[in-house]
Order: C-alpha cells, then structure tokens, then sequence
C-alpha cells in the first residue's frame, strides 16, 4: 500500500530539502492524519526544524506506540523551555496512555499560560474527569462556557461530562451541536472529530456516524489538496517532481471509515430547516427561562423551539426523552409574548 507520504510525492530526504515551514506543515499532516512512522521519518532528516519539532517528534513517537521515549524526549525539552504547548501535549499523551496523575500535572503549567484556549480548556475537562473530579471538570467548564460559548469545544466538553454522568441522552444532544458549530470558520480538529466518531460509534448512531466519517473524509482531500498545492509552490518539490509518482486521492487506512453496512448506504434523509433565534430572542428566552424554572442555560433545540412559539409559527420538534422537551413545552404557557 502507497504510504500517506509517497502520495504526496516525496521521500524523508526530499521532505529534509523543502523549507523549514513546508516541512513542519508536512509533518504537521502527517500526524494529522495519524501517519505516524512516515512523519517521524521526516522529523529524522530534518534536525534544523525549530523548537516546536520536540512535539511533532513526541506525537510521532507516541503514535508508534513509543510513548515512553515521548514522554522522555518531552521532559528533556521542558527543563530547557518553559513551552505551555508542550506541557499540554504531554498531558494528552499521558491521558491516552493511563498516566492520569502526570496529566494532571502537566496540565496546570499548560493552562495558566493557555487558559483562554478552548482545546486546552476541552483537554482540561478530560483529564479532570479520567482523574475522577468531577468539581474540577466543571469548574474548567464554566470557564469554557464563559470565554468561548459558541465554541464547538464547550459542546464536546459538555458531552464528555455527561457521558461520565451516565446520561446518554443529553451527551448525544451535546455532540450533535458539536458536529453541527464544526464550520469553516470554527473547525474542529482532526482528534475532536475522531472522539465524536467513537462516540457516535459506541452509542450506536449511525445517523451521525456516517455524518463523521463523511466529514473526515472530506477534510482528509480538502487538507491534502491544500498541502500539495502549497509544495507545487516550494521550488525543491518541484525538482522531485519529475520522478515521484503522481500522488492519489486515497486517504490513509488509519482515519479511512469501515465499508458502510447496508444501513449506512441508505439515502440521508432531509435536513429539517434551521431555525435562526436573534440574540436579542435568545436573551429573552434566558430571562424567562430563569424567572420561572431557575435554569440558566438552554438545552441544543430549545432556544428554536421556544423562538417558534414566540413568532407564532408552527413547530414540529422531536427530542429524545431527557432532552428538556417539558421544559419547551411548559415554557410558552408563562410567556406574555407567546
């Protein structure tokens, strides 16, 4: 099977021959997209890369299942720099390895330079929760909630919290809203997007399963054709071009979704028309929300619900149970608007 790298034509050397910032963003696709060995091949040819190449070689290690020499190469380049990117990424490798004591170390210097971070925040609230604190989870997700709202990363951190708490329901509301702020402008990484793929697999929604794995997928060509169009550009890859084989529009087998079931090939069904709620509605949904029942948040769907009803329009809404339909349903009764 043609390697991740050999589709982007080049060899380790040729990498080693670009210039430094389309090597890192070689490296930095590579690991992406989980191709471990061929980037830590590249980070072998390439020592004149900077500071930031003792985490891309980390991540590389670590995904190779050399977790130990991650950690150590990691440690050695802390004692010499005061790197928060650095104590966050070893925080993460010790989370995926069962290291949740080191995690929690890591992560305290990583977030008093990264606190308005909303991934580091995101990693925070994992980390708190696999170290059984749950006070400490929500105390980061409050934070998260208060500096970025809208971020696609307070709804992940939610459905982790949840899922911890046992409901199932209200986790998946939450990693719906993820997939669906995951915009162009707001995009979620590669790894949130495979968390929300285990997630969706492991809760047996092959709705939004399929949703995942098409999205991965796409972002997998739009990521590699961005990549192939800047080296076109980098005056080394063009003189290697000449005997590298064209690259091809495969994707590597580590991200590459199972041949879908018979399920999975059925025709999507419609997406129903989004609801768009001003802000000025969303704030008077809260007051009322809060003067009658205390609650200080809406649920995923309930601000376009109530908005509806507000408007007068007609509105059709399914919620699984546990999702606040009561909430919606009784919430209009004591609205002078509605």
């Amino acid at each position: 099977m043609t390697s991740l790298l050999e589709q982007l034509g080049l060899t380790p050397v040729q990498a080693a021959e670009l210039p430094n910032d389309a090597q890192q963003r070689v490296v930095q696709f590579l690991l992406r997209w989980e191709a471990f060995a061929d980037a830590l091949a590249c980070l072998e040819q390439t020592p004149r890369l900077d500071a930031h190449a003792a985490i891309l070689h980390a991540r590389a290690l670590h995904g190779i299942g050399r977790t130990a020499d991650a950690q150590h190469l990691l440690a050695a380049h802390l004692q010499q720099h005061n790197d928060p990117a650095a104590h966050l990424t070893l925080a993460e490798i010790a989370l995926e390895s069962g290291a949740v004591e080191l995690a929690v170390t890591q992560l305290r210097p990583a977030l008093e330079q990264m606190r308005y971070l909303s991934r580091g925040q995101w990693v925070a609230v994992r980390v708190q929760l696999a170290a059984g604190d749950e006070a400490a989870a929500q105390q980061v997700l409050q934070q998260l909630n208060a500096s970025a709202p809208s971020s696609p990363y307070a709804s992940l951190s939610m459905m982790a919290l949840l899922r911890t708490q046992g409901d199932r329901v209200t986790a998946t509301a939450y990693a719906v809203r993820a997939l669906e702020q995951d915009q162009r402008d707001n995009l979620l990484t590669i790894d949130a997007l495979v968390e929300l793929r285990a997630f969706f697999s492991a809760t047996g929604d092959r709705i939004h399963l399929r949703a995942v794995e098409d999205r991965l997928v796409q972002r997998f060509h739009d990521d590699q054709k961005t990549l192939l169009a800047d080296l076109q550009r980098a005056p080394s890859h063009r003189a290697a071009q000449s005997t590298a084989a064209h690259p091809t529009a495969a994707h590597p087998t580590a991200t590459r979704p199972a041949a879908p079931s018979a399920a999975l090939s059925a025709p999507k069904p419609a997406s129903p028309r989004r609801v768009t709620v001003t802000d000025a509605e969303r704030q008077a949904l809260l007051k009322e929300v809060k003067t009658h029942f205390g609650f200080g948040a809406l649920l995923p769907g309930q601000a376009e619900i109530l908005a509806c009803v507000r408007r007068g329009e007609h509105v059709l809404a399914i919620l699984p149970t546990g999702a606040a339909s009561r909430s919606a349903i009784n919430s209009p009764l004591f609205s002078t608007a509605a």
